[in-house]
């Protein structure tokens, strides 16, 4: 009996440690979400918001600081000037702080045409390391001088978009991973961008209120991207009208709440987003593992304590018997 005690016990322990260890990584992915907190993501409609749409905004100097235009170009050729090296990588092109894209690491300002922030695999391939600051590269005919690497994620260069880029020279992707340049004319095109990030400075106001103004001050065809849904329980107070008998302002929110949800599933997610969610994902499972350890802990001590207690009884019944 006092075997089986000792295994019970070592057997709870067990599990509790476990527990403990998988809530600290859920803090770890917890607080590494953290970065993206203040960040909110508009998506563009039908048609792509326009340079001259986000030189337009820059005038306005309450928004000037507070958002960068972006899109991502997937699978480009990058080569390193110094040994003729060559990877592919994603391309996040920028009109603004890279922060307010990528929050840590650092920043790369909208000032910075000639600078470029690498991801530490990429800088692995291209270099042997990751000490390469200073070093130049070269991209779609721009030579680039790394200023900063990050860990994650790790096949990405973010830089300042230039006039001769993919999105304004006509020259695409196709699906085998070959360019294609379209005709002069299109070479002309202005450069375009998906995706608006807007930092999100004013707490007093909810994330909705604050990108749904940006958007009805400017005149935007965009859509907002609601990942902070995945981190937290702000949908939840979305969700509840402004008075709790309102039953028709209930369902017209639930509608609300299932379109953003339909939007943010189909949109197409960049590196940054899809790392963003993968940490959202992994913190989610940690925490369940760490209840499902907690509660076998405490199964494995309940039961301890219930077969102590009938041993107890059985020898105090023997006692008596043999009384």
């Amino acid at each position: 009996m006092k075997k089986i005690s000792y295994r019970k016990r070592i057997a709870s322990l067990a599990f509790g440690l476990f527990g403990a260890v998988f809530l600290v990584f859920a803090c770890v992915y917890h607080n590494k979400t953290e970065d993206f907190s203040n960040i909110i993501t508009i998506q563009s409609g039908e048609d792509k918001f326009t340079q001259s749409e986000i030189s337009s905004i820059r005038q306005d100097t309450a928004s000037a600081e507070t958002f960068t235009a972006w899109t991502e170009q997937k699978n480009q050729t990058v080569r390193a000037t110094i040994n003729e090296r060559s990877s592919n990588a994603d391309i996040l092109l920028l009109c603004g702080d890279s922060h307010s894209v990528l929050p840590w690491g650092k920043n790369l300002p909208k000032s910075d045409t000639e600078g470029c922030i690498l991801g530490a695999s990429l800088a692995e391939q291209l270099f042997g390391g990751t000490e390469v600051e200073g070093q130049q590269i070269l991209y779609n005919g721009r030579e680039l001088t790394v200023r900063g690497i990050v860990k994650e994620p790790q096949n990405i260069m973010l830089c300042q978009s230039a006039a001769n880029d993919e999105t304004a020279s006509g020259t695409q992707t196709g699906s085998n991973g070959n360019q294609q340049t379209g005709s002069s004319e299109n070479n002309q095109q202005e450069i375009c961008y998906d995706k608006i990030s807007l930092l999100y400075t004013d707490k007093s106001k909810a994330i909705n209120r604050t990108a749904a103004e940006f958007i009805s001050r400017y005149g935007l065809d965009g859509q907002i991207l609601h990942y902070e849904y995945k981190r937290n329980l702000s949908w939840f107070t979305d969700l509840i009208p402004g008075k709790w008998s309102d039953f028709s302002g209930w369902k017209e929110n639930l509608k609300t709440l299932q379109s953003d949800e339909k939007i943010l599933k189909q949109c197409e997610k960049s590196t940054v987003e899809s790392l963003y969610l993968e940490w959202i994902w992994k913190r989610n499972n940690c925490f369940l593992m760490c209840l499902v350890m907690a509660d076998f802990s405490c199964r494995i001590a309940r039961n301890k304590a219930i077969f102590s207690c009938k041993n107890e009884e059985n020898e105090i019944a023997l006692s008596y018997k043999q009384r």
